[in-house]
């Protein structure tokens, strides 16, 4: 038959369309990570089809190719393909009970990369997937630092060189900061007169190398203050070129916590053990007197005696029974407090440190999405238009879109106009 294998890769691709169609329809934010397995597991099925039935001749995979390119360029619901990838690389990377797509981790890294070929804003995914490897470090909830590794091997050459030599800084940064503590450690044991009373170790950032975290300033307790006074003296004398400064967002404790009929093993950020460490000397506390002991805005202190006194996790309880905390709302220590768990992990805040991490990655992408489609653009007028994209999703505020802006200059990704300082020029 003249062009008959055409004719019948010409079918094959009607029939992926076909079958791509039927989970195309995405009504809400729950329905995107779906979508997204649905279509990588689609994709996986018809690469089969080529390889094991059809001899991996060319047409068949231009099919694939041209359909799935297509599906991966245009935005679901309001997100980019680009950006549900890297998420679906988070659950992927993720330590957790079974591989979303059932296959050993390595076929569905080498699937990943298939995909992310076939997207044309690798800068998206990129954003997207370096913050979440950096929470997955940070946090310990990664399935391994040799399958991580593993992964930005295969990034390399997709990915801009920049963003390739952040990751590996993270790694190193990682591997140093173990070897800091156990050295620490090792100088509390020969130096009992150094040892805060309290088990402490501190992971260790290069500047500039990690995603942007929330800073704020934390009057700690006397308790928690000794021991950063204790490293930092240490490190001071192994380091003297660096300077340390505290990210108390991304910080965790543990704290035991000794009630009338148990004691327990509370797990919980640093502000909020800062907050429950002042009931050790007082039973009853206002809002006023933990902003004053702490420093802090009555905004946060609020959110964190709200979590604290939370019905799930009510270490804490409130004297009035209004929902809203007011300077003059008085908190005591729920002695009572029981639990059949031995760890209790205590809610976190509403604005917790990882949502105002997701905030900077939208806004950057959002600036990155805007300036592709532009080219050149004005700074204010970038400005407002990311307050227009991101206005359906969170409140955004103009001074975290600047911050985002100036980093993104600093990385290379945008320039200034070199006449006019006010224009912007995307940078592929």
């Amino acid at each position: 038959m003249p062009q008959g294998l055409k004719s019948v890769a010409d079918n094959f691709e009607q029939h992926i369309m076909a079958e791509v169609a039927l989970v195309k329809e995405v009504e809400d934010d729950a329905h995107k990570m779906i979508f997204m397995r649905k279509i990588m597991s689609l994709h996986r099925k018809f690469k089969t089809y080529v390889n094991d039935c059809l001899l991996e001749h060319d047409l068949f995979h231009e099919a694939i190719r041209r359909v799935f390119s297509g599906i991966c360029n245009v935005d679901i619901a309001g997100s980019s393909p680009a950006e549900l990838l890297a998420l679906f690389c988070n659950d992927v990377l993720k330590r957790k009970k079974e591989n979303v797509l059932g296959e050993d981790i390595e076929t569905t890294l080498e699937h990943v990369i298939e995909v992310l070929v076939l997207i044309e804003d690798k800068r998206l995914f990129a954003e997207s997937y370096v913050r979440s490897l950096a929470l997955r470090l940070l946090y310990d909830a990664s399935i391994g630092v040799e399958i991580e590794r593993s992964m930005m091997k295969r990034l390399k050459g997709l990915l801009d060189y920049r963003l390739i030599t952040k990751m590996e800084t993270m790694f190193k940064d990682l591997q140093i900061s173990s070897e800091t503590d156990a050295e620490y450690k090792e100088h509390v044991t020969n130096n009992p007169e150094e040892d805060p009373g309290i088990d402490f170790s501190m992971t260790l950032l290069s500047m500039g190398r990690w995603p942007s975290f929330k800073l704020f300033d934390l009057n700690l307790p006397e308790e928690m203050e000794r021991c950063i006074e204790k490293y930092s003296t240490f490190f001071r004398r192994e380091e003297k070129p660096k300077r340390l400064r505290c990210v108390y967002s991304m910080g965790t404790c543990d704290i035991d916590a000794h009630f009338e009929e148990t004691t327990l093993k509370l797990k919980m950020t640093t502000a909020q053990a800062a907050v429950l460490v002042q009931f050790n000397a007082s039973e009853r506390l206002s809002c006023q007197q933990i902003m004053d002991q702490l420093k802090l805005s009555h905004q946060v202190v609020a959110k964190l005696l709200r979590s604290l006194s939370s019905t799930n996790c009510q270490i804490l309880l409130k004297e009035s029974g209004t929902e809203e905390v007011s300077l003059t709302d008085v908190f005591l220590y729920n002695s009572k407090f029981t639990s059949k768990l031995e760890l209790v992990r205590v809610p976190l805040p509403c604005e917790k440190h990882i949502i105002s991490v997701d905030i900077l990655s939208t806004t950057r992408c959002a600036i990155i999405r805007v300036m592709k489609s532009r080219k050149v653009f004005g700074y204010e007028q970038l400005v407002t238009e990311c307050i227009n994209q991101l206005q359906h999703l969170f409140e955004p505020r103009i001074a975290n879109i600047k911050i985002c802006i100036e980093a993104l200059i600093s990385e290379g990704f945008l320039e200034r106009g070199k006449f006019d300082r006010k224009l912007l020029k995307y940078s592929p």
